[in-house]
């Protein structure tokens, strides 16, 4: 199954009201570099309509997947839910594209911070130029910095997108930076892992076997972009590259992500053979990821897995169990227990939640003409102080 028809299976099933389905679709590509934003945007429908799945969309939807058909979507969501909630969503507006950032500002305004936006704005009108030079600034402050700095990082990717969609910044500048890396330090450069990024950006395939090793960096901004690079490529040339990190332990969970996200059959040919080499706990992430990947071949595995009596501390295994087997319609005498087992504990999350937040009522006790504890900026009794059934605050 090549990743674009594995997106196409994911998005048929975000687009069920089953919570537990829904919520391993979207889990499944939750930290992927490369979601078809048609997934995305159809688990938001989906959310929309159905509003007891609005909280797992919140948590596990893949923010990096909005695109222009995003933005009317997130505003309709918006606007059923309550001011916390919306708050959550500000991660997928800053996921929007500067262009529709700029177009769009005046609707955006108090959902993204002004700067933001003015930053967004600049990217669009200034000269190729000025961009060159924001960009060369944004890298050397993030090779200065002693810790590294989120802001700076997203920005320049921000840039760098603008570069090359330019084509100011070229498959030249990735040719030159990388060929005068020659050691793992030289790596570890951000001018490096930029033009890393920019490789996989431009689907340039000349660095496949050159950079797996970059898998046992301790650096992790650096294995990210060379997991997106792999993932990115997709090739069965890729597989090969990233298949004996597989077994080193610092590169494992590395190179499995890389696999999951190639999501070819070579790719799932390849993990099913390491499978009987690993230890039981790495068999467990092993099967996590062949469930995600909606591989037919994780069904005896998890027969001969379960039948061991393997019980790893990490993992719920009976979660992946349950959506393995409903996925293929395959019969199991445990699964309605299962399944039971999964509602009864989503129904003790929520009242535990909700203990939580009438306990914090009660402790902060605000008049009901104050201003609500949520900062939203209304009085208390028009926000989480709203009564529902008579009975219970709308806070949330």
């Amino acid at each position: 199954m090549a990743r674009k028809e594995w997106m196409k299976q994911l998005r048929a099933l975000v687009s069920q009201d089953d919570k537990i389905v829904y919520e391993f679709a979207l889990q499944a590509v939750q930290t992927q570099p490369q979601v078809s934003p048609k997934l995305l945007n159809r688990a938001l429908e989906t959310a929309i309509s159905f509003p007891h799945l609005t909280r797992s969309f919140l948590v596990y939807g893949n923010a990096s997947a909005v695109n222009k058909d995003t933005l009317p979507l997130l505003l309709e969501l918006e606007s059923l839910l309550n001011f916390r909630q919306q708050m959550l969503l500000t991660r997928f507006y800053e996921h929007l594209n500067p262009k529709v950032i700029c177009e769009h500002a005046e609707v955006l305004q108090g959902r993204l911070e002004d700067e933001f936006i003015q930053f967004n704005q600049t990217l669009v009108t200034s000269s190729d130029e000025d961009l060159e030079q924001i960009y060369y600034d944004l890298i050397q402050a993030l090779n200065s910095d002693t810790k590294f700095n989120a802001t700076y990082m997203a920005s320049a990717k921000r840039v760098q997108d603008r570069l090359l969609k330019l084509d100011v910044y070229t498959e030249n500048d990735v040719k030159d930076i990388l060929k005068t890396c020659k050691s793992m330090e030289q790596f570890e450069n951000y001018e490096a892992i930029f033009a890393i990024r920019a490789a996989g950006l431009l689907e340039e395939d000349d660095y496949v076997e050159q950079l797996a090793i970059l898998l046992t960096s301790d650096m992790d901004v650096l294995v990210e972009e060379v997991i997106n690079y792999y993932i990115a490529i997709g090739s069965k040339k890729a597989v090969k590259a990233v298949k004996p990190y597989l077994f080193v332990e610092e590169s494992f969970v590395f190179a499995l992500k890389i696999l999951q996200g190639i999501a070819s059959e070579k790719a799932i040919e390849v993990i099913v053979d390491a499978y009987e080499h690993m230890s039981n706990d790495d068999k467990a992430i092993i099967l996590e990821t062949l469930t995600f990947m909606l591989a037919k071949e994780a069904l005896p595995l998890y027969e001969q897995y379960e039948q061991l009596g393997h019980d790893p501390v990490f993992l719920d295994m009976t979660y992946y169990y349950y959506n393995a087997y409903h996925y293929f319609n395959v019969e199991h005498p445990q699964l309605e227990q299962w399944r039971t087992q999964f509602e009864e504990q989503e129904d003790a999350a929520a009242i535990e939640r909700e203990n939580a937040r009438q306990d914090l009522i009660l402790r902060l006790k605000p008049g009901r003409n104050e201003k609500c504890i949520c900062g939203s900026g209304k009085k208390f009794k028009k926000c989480c102080g709203a009564p529902v059934n008579d009975e219970r605050y709308a806070f949330s």
